[in-house]
């Protein structure tokens, strides 16, 4: 993603944002995914602008996995899309989605909180 002379958000080939969310003009995160190809879903993005530039956000390192409390790694950034955030506030942060499960051909709806600290 770059950043365009009007100051817009400009996507490659293969790359998209799905969703942004705002409190202010220095305070916004936006959705979606990069690096997708025809056979290959894409990897889930988190972008955060602070007023200057959009900077990747980093994605958790884990999600839950099925019922219960088990927890499934992500050794890189998990293939699928993040479809749509809410800013409540600086510090209150939801973002929701979906992410491919690993060796099935299947899809599962993931929801991530950001509560200010990484």
């Amino acid at each position: 993603m770059s950043r365009g002379a009007a100051g817009r958000a400009e996507s490659s080939a293969g790359s998209g944002l799905i969703g942004v969310s705002a409190t202010g003009p220095r305070d916004a995160w936006a959705v979606g995914y990069r690096d997708a190809a025809e056979s290959d879903p894409g990897k889930a993005v988190l972008l955060r602008r602070d007023g200057l530039r959009w900077r990747e956000a980093p994605l958790p390192r884990e999600v839950p996995d099925g019922e219960g409390p088990a927890r499934q790694e992500i050794l890189d950034v998990p293939q699928g899309e993040l479809t749509g955030i809410w800013q409540i506030s600086p510090s209150d942060v939801w973002a929701v989605g979906f992410l491919h499960c690993y060796g099935d051909n299947c899809e599962r709806p993931v929801g991530m909180h950001w509560d200010g600290s990484a």
